[in-house]
């Protein structure tokens, strides 16, 4: 048994990205770093002395560094002969939590930031959404106690030089990589900046059992720690940049991999599986300059020979039909089917009357689109039938989100001639892993105006079909204030009547009359709603006079 801090510890990088912030690029860079993770070690240790539980080791012993002890085939908590590698896309939602601060003048902003909460719609997996929750409230927690510290810095030097302040901001953002039935796994980059002469950013990792809902250590994954340490330094060696590392890089390389405490510092290896091979990262002033950016290894499943058979995907989700795409970042696909890769990309344009215009290139063409206030997120579609798509997750009025869809292959023959259509529901939270599985919502307002949802898939035209009749709801809470006309039973054939004071929960519509709502017990009724006119009504009674909870927008 041993004991298992909460997952504070990776989350300290944060303290490190500050610290760079603060001294900028300045010749104390090494001893800055060092002093940061110190601290955010101190930061971390007393964040987790409020809690820690025993639990089994996963395959590893007590001792760290290199004569760490891999026991997985015998001891560890997941066999390899008795679980089933990830057969099944799950269907992730990451929601984004912003916070402000000003100054005393309330015009000045001192601060701005946001961090993540990840979680899944799936039924069942249980344990996985416990701990994607914990892991949320863990980076919520870091990231409000790094945002206190930040709002101090900033009271303090806005005053002293109010002219030359510039605003401080803290980013966390997430990117999934994997989400099956087998693995739950995810890189986050936690971006700072506190003044000088620019920000920085730290990089992280994290990999879960989506079965038992385990935090998977390195040890869990990888079949031997110093093939996989030989196989790692191979790989960064082959990189064209590999020239630009700092001098004694390999054993920097070694420390996060065997865990080693040096000086005083404890390092941790970041990783997370993707969907080719295990990804590596060392952030910018790991093994080379700020201006080398994060440097990613990607060790192929198969060709690395040291990825546990567990871990590897399975045939159902090893086809990727889904890529996320950020502003100018270049994914290489063959959009047209000739065998050639062009470069999809696509960048933000001038503003056309307080609307975001972007441009969207394939290879050398290109045209462009109005994402109104702004592109939230965006993907590239595969569909069954081997075409590709651009879908523009973009915000507008009252944050209501609408998305762009563009046939990247008529892009490229085409170009600025190519039509760019629009369908009015949007992703907001949820993630696609699959163009043939994904969420897309709009609000209702048969009932009350909130968030209702059906799943899509990709058509042969690109657009989004269904075959859902009703849209879900995310148990919305009402309370019935007098008897209340229904249909229960089943099929909801049977009249029946919710009593008075009787809680409820919407979850599902169809917009156009019919509207099911659960009560604690799990009774399900079906009500009829006339919404035709103003008010809506149930047999002519008004439904804000029926229940409590129910929220209309103007």
């Amino acid at each position: 048994m041993r004991k298992r801090k909460k997952r504070i510890a990776g989350i300290s990088a944060l303290a490190l990205t500050l610290t760079l912030a603060l001294n900028g690029c300045s010749s104390r860079e090494a001893q800055s770093q060092e002093a940061a993770v110190r601290t955010s070690q101190e930061q971390s240790q007393s964040l987790s002395d409020e809690g820690t539980e025993e639990e089994p080791a996963p395959g590893q012993t007590e001792e760290t560094g290199a004569e760490q002890k891999n026991d997985q085939e015998e001891t560890g908590s997941v066999q390899e002969n008795d679980r089933t590698s990830g057969e099944n896309r799950l269907h992730p939602v990451l929601e984004t939590v912003r916070s402000s601060a000003y100054a005393e003048d309330g015009m000045s902003l001192l601060w701005q930031g946001n961090t993540v909460r990840l979680s899944i719609r799936d039924e069942g997996y249980e344990a996985l959404k416990e701990s994607l929750a914990d892991y949320s409230d863990e980076m919520e927690t870091a990231f409000q106690q790094e945002m206190a510290v930040e709002e101090e810095y900033a009271r303090e030097n806005q005053k002293a030089f109010p002219e030359e302040f510039l605003f401080y901001s803290l980013k966390h953002e997430a990117k999934v990589l994997r989400a099956d039935s087998g693995v739950f796994s995810f890189r986050m980059i936690n971006y700072s900046y506190m003044g000088g002469a620019h920000g920085n950013s730290a990089v992280m990792g994290e990999t879960f059992d989506s079965q038992t809902g385990q935090r998977l250590e390195l040890s869990d994954v990888v079949t031997d720690l110093e093939a996989f340490h030989g196989v790692l330094i191979q790989t960064l060696e082959n990189r064209e940049d590999a020239d630009g590392y700092f001098p004694g890089w390999e054993d920097t390389v070694r420390s996060r991999v065997y865990g080693e405490t040096v000086n005083g510092i404890s390092y941790e290896l970041q990783w997370a599986l993707g969907p080719e091979g295990m990804e590596v990262y060392f952030s910018p002033y790991d093994i080379g300059p700020y201006a080398m950016g994060t440097v990613t290894a990607v060790l192929p499943y198969e060709e690395s020979g040291i990825i546990r058979a567990a871990w590897v995907p399975g045939e159902g989700v090893r086809e990727q039909r889904v890529w996320q795409l950020a502003p100018y970042e270049e994914q290489s696909l063959d959009v047209d089917g000739d065998g050639a890769e062009e470069q999809v990309r696509f960048e933000p344009a001038e503003m056309n009357d307080m609307e975001q215009m972007y441009t969207l290139y394939a290879g050398e063409q290109k045209v462009e689109f109005n994402g109104t206030y702004g592109v939230t997120t965006a993907y590239v579609m595969r569909n069954p039938d081997g075409k590709v798509f651009f879908y523009g997750d973009c915000s507008t009025d009252n944050d209501y989100h609408y998305l762009v869809i563009v046939d990247l292959e008529e892009l490229k023959s085409r170009g600025a001639e190519t039509e760019v259509r629009t369908d009015s529901q949007g992703m907001y939270d949820d993630i696609p892993m699959d163009s043939q599985s994904f969420w897309l919502s709009t609000r209702g307002n048969l009932f009350s105006t909130f968030p209702i949802r059906k799943l899509y898939q990709a058509g042969a035209d690109g657009m989004p079909r269904t075959q859902q009749e009703e849209y879900a709801v995310d148990r919305w809470p009402v309370t019935a204030v007098q008897g209340v006309p229904a249909f229960g039973g089943e099929n909801f054939s049977q009249p029946a009547e919710i009593p008075a004071g009787t809680k409820l929960f919407v979850t599902a519509t169809d917009e156009e009359r019919r509207v099911t709502v659960e009560d604690e017990e799990g009774t399900a009724y079906q009500l009829q709603v006339d919404g035709q006119d103003w008010p809506h009504t149930i047999e002519g009674r008004d439904i804000e006079e029926l229940f409590e909870g129910l929220v209309f927008a103007g």
